[in-house]
């Protein structure tokens, strides 16, 4: 896929070229790629002149700014997730909570039901049993006036 990885003694030769060597012109032991001779001797700066310290410090305190900012945001979005399934969590447990007390109170009424309907066939066969062996009252009669 990639080919043939190149030997480390290869990569080391090239980077001699590079800082020996180099381009035409250049010294020994100069600043790669820098054909002026002020440049490679006043360092990295020297070749780099876009490269500012203070612009850099500025770039890194703009960046923690950032990345405060960034992180503020996610510990709010961490809270607001934590909170929603707090509610999640409580919401989910009154359901039960509500269904429990439900199938609960089914189970109560049916009970109910079934002694009401015990309770009147009993008071119905006693009722029956009771009518059955009384005697039956006489109509009065009025007195004559």
């Amino acid at each position: 896929m990639f080919g043939t990885i190149p030997e480390f003694n290869q990569s080391l030769e090239m980077l001699k070229n590079m800082w020996g060597q180099g381009v035409a012109g250049q010294n020994v032991g100069q600043f790669p790629f820098t054909a002026d001779m002020n440049k490679a001797s006043s360092g990295f700066n020297g070749a780099f002149t876009g490269l500012d310290i203070a612009e850099i410090e500025k770039r890194i305190k703009d960046l923690k700014s950032v990345e405060n900012w960034l992180n503020l945001n996610l510990n709010v979005l961490k809270s607001t997730i934590q909170g929603l399934e707090v509610q999640h969590a409580t919401l989910l447990a009154l359901r039960s909570f509500g269904e429990a007390m439900g199938s609960a109170q089914e189970a109560a009424m049916d009970n109910v039901n079934k002694a009401t309907t015990a309770a009147a066939a009993a008071a119905a066969s006693t009722g029956n049993a009771a009518t059955s062996g009384r005697k039956t009252a006489k109509p009065r009669r009025k007195p004559s006036a």
